[in-house]
């Protein structure tokens, strides 16, 4: 088996991994979910359980994949902002 190969299989176990840990971490959600309405849970504190599996689930994901996520970030869009100076005013 060439090292390609080998890394290629690495790589499928650990995704099978990550989707095994997914699944488990929904089954959770689904508990607390299922927990918060049985037990009238306060609506923060649930919240704040559901942010921290979230959390979990971010951590692992970059800690498999080597890839940060970052959260998406709010504000006002560039305009235009691939064109030169004095092309930004022309209409196209």
């Amino acid at each position: 088996m060439t090292r390609h190969e080998q890394t290629s299989l690495v790589q499928i176990d650990m995704l099978r991994a990550l989707a095994r840990s997914q699944h488990a971490v929904a089954r959770m959600m689904d508990s607390a979910a299922d927990a918060a309405c049985e037990l009238h849970l306060d609506e923060a504190m649930l919240r704040e359980q559901l942010r921290a599996l979230a959390g979990y689930q971010s951590s692992l994901i970059a800690r498999l994949s080597g890839l940060r996520l970052r959260a998406p970030k709010q504000g006002a869009p560039a305009e235009r902002p691939w064109l030169a100076p004095g092309v930004a005013g022309k209409s196209l």
